[in-house]
C-alpha cells in the first residue's frame, strides 16, 4: 500500500523533474536561498537566531555567499555587530574560545530540510510512478546518490536504483567523449545536446564535502 503523499513528497516529486540538476541539490538550494531571505528580513532581532549565529560564530562558506547575493546591508550589520560584540568580549580573556560549538543556522535548517527530502524519496521509491519520474529526470549527485542507497531497506529496490544512476553515468561519459571529439579543430560537427555535457558532470559527480 503506497504511503500518504503530504506537502514534502509533492517538493520532491516536482525537483525530479529538474533536467540538469540533482533535485536534492535543487532544494537545498533553494531552502538555503529562502531561509537567509526569511533571516535578514524578518528574523535579525530574533533572539534564538542571534544566540545560535554566537554559537557558530558566523556563517558557513554558503551562507556567507548568499548573505552577499542578497546584499541587505541593514539586516546584515545588526546581525554581525551582535557577532562582533561577542567576538570582542571572547578575545579579552586569556584562552578564547574561537571553535564554532554548532553549525550555522542557515547550514543546520538547510540539513535538517535535506534529510527530509532523502527520507520521502526512500519511502516512495518502491512506487512505480516514483521510479518512472526519477528515471526520466537528472538523477542524484554522487553524495546524494550515497544517502539514497543507505535508507533504501529493499534489496530490489537498492539494485535498480543503482542499475538507472549507473546508466545515467555511461550516458553522460558518451557525452562526455563526444563533446571532446567535437572540440577538435579536425571535427566541423556542430555541438548539440552535449554541449553542456561538462556543466552537468560537474553536478552528477559531486561528492559530499566532509570527504
Amino acid at each position: 500500500m503506497p504511503f500518504e503523499r503530504h506537502t514534502v513528497f509533492y517538493e520532491v516529486w516536482d525537483a525530479l523533474g529538474t533536467p540538469d540538476d540533482c533535485p536534492i541539490c535543487f532544494l537545498h538550494r533553494r531552502h538555503a536561498h529562502k531561509f537567509m531571505d526569511d533571516l535578514l528580513y524578518e528574523n535579525v532581532n530574533n533572539p534564538g537566531l542571534r544566540e545560535h549565529l554566537r554559537e557558530s560564530l558566523g556563517f558557513c562558506d554558503e551562507g556567507r555567499a548568499l548573505a552577499e547575493e542578497l546584499h541587505d546591508g541593514q539586516g546584515l550589520s545588526i546581525l554581525l555587530a551582535s557577532l562582533a560584540h561577542d567576538v570582542a568580549l571572547r578575545l579579552s580573556g586569556p584562552k578564547p574560545q574561537l571553535t564554532p560549538e554548532r553549525p550555522c543556522p542557515m547550514a543546520e535548517s538547510t540539513g535538517e530540510a535535506e534529510a527530509r527530502y532523502l527520507r520521502v524519496f526512500a519511502r516512495h521509491y518502491g512506487e512505480s510512478d516514483v521510479q518512472k519520474r526519477h528515471e526520466a529526470g537528472f538523477g542524484f549527485c554522487l553524495e546524494h546518490l550515497g544517502v539514497c542507497l543507505s535508507l533504501l531497506e529493499d534489496k530490489d529496490q537498492r539494485s535498480r536504483l543503482r542499475s538507472v544512476e549507473k546508466g545515467k553515468i555511461e550516458h553522460l561519459l558518451a557525452e562526455l567523449q563526444l563533446y571532446v571529439d567535437k572540440c577538435c579543430y579536425t571535427n566541423t560537427s556542430a555541438l548539440g545536446g552535449e554541449a553542456n555535457a561538462w556543466l552537468r558532470a560537474l553536478r552528477k559527480l559531486r561528492r559530499s564535502e566532509t570527504a
